[in-house]
């Protein structure tokens, strides 16, 4: 457990020395977070039942157990390294940007709305008082 919290902390680490967007390092965090959870999770079952298994095994269960805990470290890191990759792909940068604009315009929109509300109410009011 020590372990993966230390290797936890090397992987933010390296995601906020590496990336400059805010939202690139959020979601390379959360990638990270993710990953060694299911990697602390993998781990501690393959151990249970290899170190369960060691003396129908003469304890050759437990060396398996240590090969498939890398095996299975390297395929999570695999996989976070694939959706590293695939949240900066152009394609994803093109839909948040999209959103982003829409998101925009949509204040904008309420931004004119309420300025011109607000022109409104203070022609009135100086109508009335005028």
């Amino acid at each position: 457990m020590a372990a993966q919290g230390y290797f936890l902390s090397q992987d933010i680490k390296g995601d906020l020395k590496n990336e400059k967007l805010d939202s690139y390092k959020g979601t390379d965090i959360g990638i990270d977070v993710a990953k060694n959870a299911a990697q602390l999770a993998g781990d501690d079952a393959i151990t249970a039942v290899s170190a369960g298994l060691a003396p129908e095994t003469l304890g050759l269960s437990v060396i398996a157990g240590l090969g498939a805990s890398m095996a299975y470290n390297m395929g999570t890191d695999a996989v976070a390294a694939v959706s590293k990759k695939a949240v900066h792909s152009k394609e994803v940068r093109h839909v948040a940007n999209a959103i982003k604009g829409g998101v925009i315009d949509s204040a904008n929109s309420v931004a004119n709305t309420a300025k011109q509300d607000a022109n409104i109410v203070s022609n009135w009011f100086t109508h009335i008082h005028g």
